[in-house]
This record gives structure tokens, sequence and C-alpha cells, in this order.
């Protein structure tokens, strides 16, 4: 009789002791770290919301909350290929974009694991794991850049974006309008804060470095521009003379042959 009870007894403690060492092994299983720049996302299976854990050691239950995704806390400043727009002349232009600032929005804290949530009232790290398709976040977001590039450089022309204002050093157009650039960079910003940063949780600043003519429109407007010059030149001095403008061009085109001949024959 004794025998029997201590082989009941042994065999409850033995099974007590699988029993804890199982509930121990599951609740480790549920220990997630998260680095201090990386976020986890959960969904929580029962009522299926998600939830960011931060920095530091967390607890999970098994069954009922699921890992979502991994999501960087860092910045991920990256320069894409240039991609063409087209402005409101219509004209092609190819636009060399930078984006120098990158990142998901979540590591502002109002004090310990209280993050600073979206004016919407959510999780910006939430919105990154669960509203795109996180890993192909540089392709999904150089798509809204690209249509909003689009949208702004669409209201401009060409001769706005493109300074023909002579060099007087080079005689040649001083090229892009660089203070119209960096307000259109401004533009651009603002339509991302809309299009990407407040939906997706990713704040995304952008700068355009410059934007790419075709050579043949480059070279079209330095003749033309060159051309008006000349030709206002010459009515100033028909003007002064009292001289038929085409006679001073005339005598404009013959000093200028003479001129080349006269650097052939200094060069033998």
């Amino acid at each position: 009789m004794l025998l029997l009870q201590w082989i009941v007894i042994s065999c409850c403690v033995a099974s007590a002791a699988c029993l804890v060492a199982g509930l121990g092994a599951w609740i480790l299983k549920g220990r997630v770290e998260v680095n201090p720049k990386e976020a986890v996302v959960c969904k929580n299976m029962w009522t299926g919301s998600a939830f960011a854990l931060r920095r530091g050691t967390h607890w999970i239950i098994l069954g009922l909350h699921r890992i979502l995704k991994t999501v960087s806390l860092r910045s991920e400043p990256w320069d894409p290929d240039i991609f063409m727009v087209t402005t409101a002349d219509p004209t092609e232009v190819g636009v060399d974009l930078v984006i120098f600032n990158q990142y998901v929005r979540g590591d502002r804290e109002t004090g310990p694991q209280v993050p600073m949530l979206d004016p919407d009232g959510i999780d910006p790290i939430v919105k990154a794991a669960t509203r795109i398709n996180y890993d192909k976040r540089n392709e999904l977001i150089l798509e809204r850049a690209k249509a909003e590039a689009q949208t702004v450089l669409g209201e401009y022309r060409f001769d706005t974006l493109y300074n023909q204002e002579i060099n007087p050093e080079t005689k040649k157009p001083k090229g892009l309008n660089r203070e119209l650039i960096k307000r259109i960079s401004d533009q651009l910003n603002d339509l991302l804060e809309e299009s990407v940063s407040l939906p997706w949780g990713i704040e995304v600043k952008a700068r355009i470095e410059n934007l790419v003519f075709k050579i043949a429109i480059q070279e079209a407007v330095s003749d033309l521009i060159v051309a008006d010059n000349e030709g206002e030149a010459i009515h100033r001095k028909a003007e002064k003379s009292k001289a038929n403008p085409n006679i001073i061009a005339a005598g404009e085109i013959i000093a200028n042959i003479a001129e080349i001949f006269k650097g052939k024959g200094g060069s033998k």
C-alpha cells in the first residue's frame, strides 16, 4: 500500500515538474528582446489590433499574439535613379532626386514605452508595418515621390525652370533657376508629408539636386538666347548710326569671317 502511494505521489510530482518545465519553456518562447533602434510590431489575434514593442525586454502570449514585422527606426537616406516628368510646356525633364532623410517616426516617446502618436491617434510604427509592404518601402515611396514631383513640376514652364540670363563670363545661359528649384523641393516635401508620412508613418525628406534636360533642348535654348542678344546688339548699333540693321548684320558676318581667316593665318 505504501509502495502504491509512493508511486502515485512520484507520478504526480513528475507530471507537475513536466508541466512546470513545459509552462516555463512556453513562457520563455514569448520573450521578445527589442534593439534600441528597432521596434517589433505584433498583432492580437483575438481583437485583431496591432501594437508596437519598443526597445527593451517584452513578453507576449504565444497563440494570442503574433509577431508581424521588425521595423528599423534608423534613418535610411538613399539616392534613387533619375526619373522623367513633364513640365507645363510640355517638356520632358529628368529629375535627379535625393532622399536625404527617411525614417519611421516611432522613436518619439513621452516617457517609458509611451509613444507619441500621430495626429490620427495611431502609432506610426504600426502604420509602417501594416499599411504597406514594409520590405518594399523604398519602391513604394519612390512611386509616390515620382507622382508628387510630376504634380509640382507640371505647374512650371521650361523657361521658368531654366534661367535664360546670359553669364557675362561664359557667354552662355546661367542654367537652372536654383532658387526656384529649392522652393519646388519644399513643395514636394509638403506633398510627401500628406501622401507618405501621415498615412504610412514614414517621414520622408527629399531634395531635387538637378533637372536634366535633353542636350538638344539646352543647345537650342543657348543658341536662341545668343542669337537674340546679338540681334539686339545689331539693332542698337543700327539705331545709333541711323543705318539699316541688315547692313550692320552683314558687316558683323564679314568681320567674323575675317577674324577666322586672321586666326588661321596666325597659326601658320
